[in-house]
């Protein structure tokens, strides 16, 4: 008789649908009420040389992120600070790549604007808001200086 059971495996798949399914359908609705999602074009006009702070959708977590003109970005999030990169795919996802791991790791977007404002809908990333943002800024100071 074998003694492994599927049932946490198949509770996991499960959960694991269950959020991806959320998410997509949160995407959705959002895009149906006012947001706009980016195409490549826009997301390179607007998201390079930008200071964002903002608060991950699922737990509320405070999160900064600088991004240059030239894609060089400082993100700060849960006490850490990372320089990277962004890059924008022709699909229009916003793609960053941290130092922190030598680049080999990339973290993509949709991202959606609201107003103002950015919605940054990621898959395992998870969803990510900005509360305030900073335009024309041509270098990032550190991640820990206040925007104001």
């Amino acid at each position: 008789m074998n003694k492994f059971s599927l049932k946490p495996l198949l509770c996991l798949a499960i959960v694991g649908f269950m959020l991806s399914v959320g998410v997509s359908s949160y995407a959705q609705s959002i895009s149906k009420n006012g947001s706009t999602i980016l195409s490549a074009d826009e997301a390179r006009a607007e998201l390079f040389g930008v200071w964002m702070e903002g608060e991950t959708a699922q737990t509320k977590e405070q999160w900064s992120e600088c991004i240059q003109p030239n894609g060089l970005t400082v993100y700060s999030f849960s006490g850490l600070e990372m320089v990277g990169k962004l890059e924008v795919r022709e699909d229009g996802k916003a793609c960053f790549l941290y130092e922190t791991d030598a680049y080999s790791h990339t973290s993509c977007f949709r991202v959606s604007r609201n107003g103002d404002g950015y919605t940054f809908w990621g898959g395992v990333e998870g969803v990510f808001t900005t509360t305030s943002i900073q335009r024309n800024v041509s270098t990032c100071p550190s991640a820990n200086t206040p925007m104001s």
